[in-house]
């Protein structure tokens, strides 16, 4: 919205753009959290001990007997604790299986943006921005580039920015925990 009215090129009132927008962008958020609340609460559910919040929260197994009592059994300690390089590897793994194939059946429907231009009918006046000819702009659509390819180079490069952002965090002066010695 506020690129719109910074550039727009159709003359539509902000308010009716604003309110349109927030209200489609409210409806996908809704979505996204609750996909996010399901994925989260079965993981708590399964494997709590996965869950850094959640840890701790697997209780005791009871058993009750014939005559009625209850015997508490102890949840036994996983067999094999990963290590983090293990995690990491199998995290990477699935996260480049869901880039570079699930993406194959992600929607072809517009998004958001895209809805409302068309619906309040300024669609017709979008113009490619500045990177539309590279090859991975818009999903692969342009030079023949699998939308695979197109979502395991951005998982990377993601994933790349990501570790750079960690590790420039983790290494500041003062830190607990932090790398650099103290001078």
């Amino acid at each position: 919205v506020v690129l719109f009215a910074a550039g727009g090129q159709a003359s539509l009132p902000l308010g009716a753009l604003v309110a349109t927008m927030m209200g489609w962008h409210t409806l996908i958020g809704i979505g996204e959290a609750m996909i996010t609340g399901l994925t989260v609460s079965a993981v708590v559910a399964v494997r709590p001990d996965l869950m850094y919040a959640a840890r701790g929260l697997r209780s005791s197994l009871r058993l009750r007997r014939a005559d009625g009592s209850t015997v508490e059994v102890p949840a036994p300690a996983p067999a094999v604790t990963p290590d983090a390089r293990s995690v990491l590897i199998g995290a990477g793994l699935v996260a480049v299986g869901v880039a570079g194939v699930l993406s194959f059946v992600a929607s072809t429907q517009p998004d958001g943006l895209e809805y409302v231009a068309g619906t309040l009918g300024f669609l017709q006046n979008a113009r490619d921005h500045l990177f539309a000819a590279l090859p991975l702009a818009d999903y692969g659509a342009v030079a023949g580039i699998p939308v695979g390819v197109a979502g395991i180079v951005g998982l990377l490069v993601t994933a790349l920015l990501g570790s750079l952002v960690f590790r420039a965090v983790g290494r500041r002066p003062g830190r607990a925990g932090s790398r650099s010695a103290p001078r």
